[in-house]
């Protein structure tokens, strides 16, 4: 990913394109923790791919655009990668289109302010916030996973209705048995991952939380330390973030998932018996790659070792 990335920031500025150009590097989730030797790291965030603690939602967001955002300038502003869409559409003078509900909000003035104000925490009846004003409400995030919500980010403030056990990547280390000889998971270190409860995952997995578990992800981005939300502050926060996520519900229409039909006979080590726990403890006895920067071999060069490999004819002598 390093290596294509820098190609294409390569071509762009080939193309003499960088100070028209804006480019966005996100991730679609957090760290898959649970991979032992394989996986990445999700620092002081608790848990990560597959659930909705900080380390499986929050992800890298870099946006560069020569000449207009400030290099090494930070932002403390709570996005979304739905923001990503309107952002462009009002950059490009575009307009939104208004037969349907956009989720996402334009964040363009933190990309250009360089400083924008920090996020505003929650308004209520009982707290006044007089430095931004009762009108600059704070954001609502609600995640759901399948049909049902289990956490909702509002304002400095997040709540988990679910949540699913996690296990932290020295839990992982410390029980050999639960990696294989390549680093990589046995099936019962990625099983609690599925929406809702399922009988062949542990009775733990999946957790509900009546009231929700609350906490200030600003003060506490590792949700060690939940929040009582029977006091009069965090409860009157509470109330009106469900008055917020009770209006989001309201117009929610849930489409077919795109991704929801499985075919088991071409998902390795998956099976309609084992899914969702479905993973393959490997070891790789392949033959060395071939020397050099993979960057500067040819197209065909590289199909040439792949389909040496393939009629095992590679001998590992490899000519550029």
């Amino acid at each position: 990913m390093a290596w294509s990335v820098g190609a294409i920031m390569e071509e762009v500025k080939r193309l003499r394109e960088k100070f028209n150009t804006i480019s966005i590097f996100t991730s679609v989730h957090g760290t898959a923790i649970p991979f032992c030797n394989e996986a990445g790291d999700a620092g002081v965030l608790k848990g990560g791919k597959f659930n909705f603690w900080e380390g499986g939602v929050r992800v890298p967001g870099i946006v560069t655009w020569p000449g207009h955002i400030k290099p090494g300038s930070t932002s403390e502003t709570v996005a979304s990668q739905l923001d990503i869409f309107p952002t462009l559409i009002n950059i490009t003078g575009g307009s939104l289109p208004d037969d349907r509900i956009i989720d996402g909000i334009d964040i363009s003035s933190a990309l250009f302010d360089w400083s924008p104000d920090p996020q505003p925490e929650p308004v209520t009846r009982l707290i006044k916030n007089k430095e931004h004003g009762e009108n600059n409400e704070p954001r609502l995030l609600v995640f759901y996973c399948s049909d049902s919500v289990y956490a909702v980010r509002y304002g400095s403030y997040k709540f988990h209705f679910i949540s699913h056990k996690t296990m932290t990547k020295e839990e992982t280390h410390a029980d050999p048995g639960l990696c294989g000889d390549a680093g990589y998971p046995l099936q019962q270190n990625l099983g609690c991952r599925a929406c809702g409860p399922n009988p062949r995952l542990p009775a733990d997995c999946i957790r509900e939380h009546d009231p929700p578990l609350m906490y200030n992800i600003d003060a506490d981005p590792n949700e060690a330390y939940p929040l009582d939300v029977t006091l009069s502050h965090h409860e009157a926060v509470f109330d009106e973030m469900i008055l917020k996520l009770d209006e989001f519900k309201a117009d929610m229409n849930f489409g077919p998932p795109l991704l929801g039909m499985y075919d088991f006979n071409a998902w390795p080590c998956c099976t309609p018996e084992t899914y969702p726990i479905c993973t393959c403890n490997y070891e790789y006895e392949g033959p060395d790659p071939p020397p050099g920067n993979p960057a500067k071999m040819s197209v065909e060069s590289l199909n040439e070792f792949i389909q040496k490999v393939a009629n095992d004819e590679y001998d590992g002598m490899w000519a550029n």
